[in-house]
């Protein structure tokens, strides 16, 4: 489709912080893609290394590099920036220590202007230092086009965000943008659940194209963060309710999800207060949103009915249950 007159332009945003070790192959894997009508918008967060260095070099060899220089105030303010400057018709976020496949772009751009697509996904590669793995979109049918409330499954998949392409207006036209959390981790969670909820016609393509780079710098890995999860779940709350898209379909999606979601982050946190202090958030949250309709359902089966009313009457029980489970799985 590159090279073709009337091709859309494309937008992809490209959130720097200190990432000096692997912006030059991302933008390069970009750059490469045989899908030529496109801008890439880098948004350097207050970078204390050469990474503005790094992308101001590459701005000067390619005009459709687009630098955008901030102080730092977290991912989600980034790439909303990013967004808020695209020009294109379709935007994509691929994170600066990522890189891309060279057909990317004009595989999913090809999908999209065929079926009128608001969103399409992919399948992505989790890649370590020597080797990787597939991961691909198991919970929603390839190559039919679907809405989430057709297709539900398509909730309960990894975010993934930097895997899929927008098109912009359906963005603008939903108010849907990253929370703008200093700092934070998992800003990624909102956005994602914004647009499988108001998406109308949405694709999952039986292909990978991305690398997400397994490395010590991922922001997912660390633990200080790990209430930021709290956060996005409040903005989903808050999000389908103004959106009136609270039934109980709704509710039942956001507590299966929260649970699994708040359950991942109590497992990563380390023994001793850290983990007690969070399950007796998540008890307070599970309170507040018992107050606001949202209860169990068939969607999280008996094991997790009993979680969550552990965690909602007696959360340091629940700390002691998984403390023993652990002490036997090492004796």
């Amino acid at each position: 489709m590159d090279g073709v007159v009337g091709s859309p332009l494309v937008s992809i945003v490209v959130p720097c912080f200190n990432v000096e070790r692997f912006v030059a192959e991302c933008l390069d894997s970009i750059l490469k893609q045989t899908y030529e009508n496109i801008e890439i918008i880098c948004v350097n967060d207050g970078s204390q290394d050469g990474t503005l260095g790094i992308i101001n070099s590459f701005a000067k060899q390619d005009s459709r590099i687009i630098v955008i220089d901030k102080t730092n105030s977290g991912c989600g303010a980034s790439v909303n920036l990013g967004l808020s400057r695209a020009k294109g018709k379709y935007v994509g976020i691929v994170e600066s220590d990522d890189y891309v496949d060279p057909d990317m772009l004009e595989v999913m751009v090809g999908a999209a202007e065929t079926c009128s697509l608001e969103m399409v996904k992919a399948g992505f590669y989790i890649t370590y230092k020597t080797y990787e793995e597939e991961k691909w979109v198991l919970r929603a049918p390839e190559n039919k086009v679907f809405s989430s409330t057709e297709e539900e499954g398509i909730f309960f998949e990894q975010p993934a965000i930097w895997s899929g392409l927008y098109l912009k207006s359906f963005l603008l036209e939903n108010g849907i943008k990253f929370l703008e959390t200093p700092g934070a981790s998992y800003q990624d969670t909102s956005f994602n659940f914004k647009c499988n909820l108001m998406c109308k016609r949405c694709m999952v393509l039986h292909k990978c194209f991305l690398h997400y780079r397994q490395h010590e710098q991922n922001s997912i890995k660390s633990g200080g963060k790990v209430y930021a999860i709290c956060d996005e779940y409040d903005e989903i709350v808050n999000y389908a309710k103004r959106k009136n898209k609270f039934s109980d379909f709704e509710k039942g999606i956001i507590l299966a999800l929260l649970m699994g979601g708040y359950k991942w982050n109590f497992q990563r946190l380390p023994w001793g207060k850290e983990k007690v202090n969070f399950v007796n958030r998540w008890s307070l949250d599970l309170k507040r949103l018992k107050g606001e309709g949202v209860m169990p359902n068939e969607r999280l089966g008996s094991k997790k009915k009993l979680d969550y009313k552990t965690i909602l009457h007696f959360p340091s029980l629940y700390v002691l249950r998984y403390r023993i489970k652990d002490l036997c799985r090492r004796s």
